[in-house]
C-alpha cells in the first residue's frame, strides 16, 4: 500500500496529467502540455517502484493478498466487466466509420489464419487502405476469431485480468 507520506505526491502527478490533457493541451501551450504528460504519467507509473527501500522486503501483510473479500471482490468485478462488456458490444456493432482499428485488425487476423497477406490493401475500408498494426497488436485477438466470437471480448479479459492483478497486488 502507498504510505500516506505518498499521497501529496501522487495527487500532483495526477493533477499534473489531466490538466496537460485537458487545460493546457486545449488553451496553452501542446509541446508543454505533451511534455508534462509524460513526465507525470512516467512518475506515477514509477511510484510504486520507489515506495519501498532498495533490498528490502515486503513486511507481513503486505505483498500478494489472499483472502475470502479479495476472492469475492474480484468475482464481483469480473461478473460486472463481463455484463456490462457484454451489453456494450451488443450495442455498438464492429464498424469501421465509426472506430476503425479492431475492424482493421479482425481483417489482418483473419488473413494470417488464412495464409494471406495480411499487409495488403483492404478494399473495404476507406476505398483501400494499408494496415498499419504491428503483429503483437493483432495476434492477441487470435483466439477470438478462432471461436467466432466478437474480438472485443479479449479486451474484457484484459481488462478483467489487469483489474484482479491491481486487487491482487494492490498499490
Amino acid at each position: 500500500m502507498f504510505k500516506p507520506s505518498w499521497y501529496p505526491l501522487l495527487l500532483l502527478l495526477v493533477v499534473l496529467e489531466v490538466i496537460s490533457q485537458t487545460y493546457l493541451a486545449a488553451f496553452g501551450n501542446k509541446d508543454l502540455a505533451a511534455i508534462t504528460y509524460l513526465l507525470a504519467g512516467i512518475g506515477i507509473g514509477l511510484l510504486p517502484v520507489l515506495k519501498r527501500e532498495a533490498g528490502k522486503l515486503a513486511p507481513q501483510g503486505e505483498g500478494l493478498r489472499s483472502n475470502r473479500w479479495t476472492t469475492i471482490a474480484f468475482g464481483l468485478l469480473v461478473a460486472g466487466i463481463g455484463y456490462f462488456g457484454i451489453q456494450a458490444i451488443k450495442a455498438q456493432p464492429l464498424d469501421y466509420t465509426f472506430a476503425d482499428m479492431l475492424p482493421i485488425i479482425q481483417i489482418m487476423g483473419e488473413r494470417w489464419l488464412a495464409g494471406e497477406e495480411v499487409y495488403a490493401v483492404i478494399p473495404e475500408i476507406w476505398d483501400g487502405m494499408q494496415p498499419i498494426y504491428l503483429p503483437v497488436m493483432w495476434l492477441s485477438y487470435i483466439p477470438a476469431i478462432l471461436a467466432g466470437v466478437d474480438i472485443r471480448i479479449i479486451n474484457l479479459f484484459f481488462i478483467a485480468l489487469a483489474s484482479g492483478a491491481a486487487l491482487q497486488f494492490g498499490c
